[in-house]
C-alpha cells in the first residue's frame, strides 16, 4: 500500500533503513540538485514530516544515499560521493552524536575506514544490532561482478577483511 504524504513526494523517495524499534526511518530524497537523507518518526500510526539530516555533518552538496542506524542510536552510517576522505565513487561514512542528550547535535562525518572503502563504489550499508557487524555492497574487494554483499566485523581499532557472502546471495550481476 502506498504510504502517501508526508513520506512520498513528487520526487524520488526511497526508504533506506528502519530503526530497530521500528519507530524511525531514514529516507533518501532528491532535492532538485542532489540526494539527501531525511528522518521520519512514527507517532501512533502516522509518520512525521521527514526532516533533513544534519546539514554539513551528514547532508552536504553531494549525494548522500543509503543509511543505517547504529544499535545504540549514537551513530548514523551512510553512503556518499562527497570527495572528502573518499577513496573513489561512493564510500561509507559515519557521524556520531556529540551529546547523547541532544539528538540534534551531530559531529563531523568520518570514513568508516580503508579496510571497507575501495576506489570502486560502495553502496547499501547495514549495521547489525550487535554493533560489531556491518553488511554492505561494493563493486570492489573480490566482487563476483557488479555490486556484491560483504560482511565485516569490528576488531580493536579496525574492521576485519570484508568477506564476500558468495553465491547464491551474490551473482555476476548487481
Amino acid at each position: 500500500e502506498k504510504m502517501g504524504q508526508p513520506l512520498n513526494t513528487s520526487n524520488e523517495d526511497e526508504v533506506t533503513a528502519i530503526s530497530y524499534d521500528a519507530q524511525r526511518m531514514f529516507i533518501s530524497r532528491y532535492n532538485g540538485t542532489h540526494q539527501d537523507l531525511y528522518e521520519s518518526e512514527l507517532s501512533g500510526s502516522s509518520w512525521s514530516e521527514p526532516k533533513a539530516l544534519f546539514q554539513n555533518s551528514i547532508n552536504t552538496e553531494y549525494n548522500e544515499k543509503q543509511a543505517s542506524f547504529s544499535h545504540d542510536n549514537i551513530k548514523t552510517y551512510f553512503v556518499t560521493d562527497n570527495p572528502y576522505a573518499n577513496k573513489g565513487g561512493t564510500d561509507m561514512f559515519f557521524s556520531g552524536r556529540i551529546n547523547a542528550r541532544h539528538s540534534e547535535e551531530w559531529g563531523k562525518a568520518f570514513t568508516v575506514g580503508s579496510e571497507l572503502n575501495t576506489k570502486h563504489n560502495e553502496g547499501c550499508i547495514y549495521m547489525h544490532p550487535d554493533g560489531q557487524t556491518i553488511y554492505f555492497t561494493s563493486k570492489g574487494h573480490n566482487s563476483m561482478g557488479g555490486y556484491d554483499v560483504f560482511k565485516s566485523v569490528r576488531l580493536p581499532g579496525k574492521w576485519s577483511e570484508p568477506v564476500n557472502l558468495g553465491y547464491p546471495v551474490n551473482t555476476v550481476y548487481d
